[in-house]
């Protein structure tokens, strides 16, 4: 069944467009662009990676993954790789 939608998975590491690297599916305050640009500074060297679902050219969709060490979020745990 054909719905004429386009739909793409995009890589944000590759393309470096930054309507992709700093971009969150939900609205993000200007203050917290310095913050993030400090983060993808640290994290983009140690391995962050970003995948972004686009619908018609809309992200409507995205999954962001990276090392532990290099994680927004704190992990906690034991005998974490």
């Amino acid at each position: 069944m054909e719905s004429g939608l386009k739909v793409e998975i995009v890589d944000a590491m590759e393309t470096r467009d930054e309507r992709f690297l700093y971009r969150c599916i939900s609205p993000m305050p200007f203050r917290r662009w310095s913050r993030r640009t400090n983060y993808l500074k640290q994290a983009i060297p140690g391995g962050l990676r970003k995948k972004m679902l686009l619908v018609d050219g809309e992200a409507v969709g995205q999954v962001e993954y990276a090392p532990a060490g290099f994680s927004g979020y704190p992990i906690y745990g034991e005998n974490l790789v």
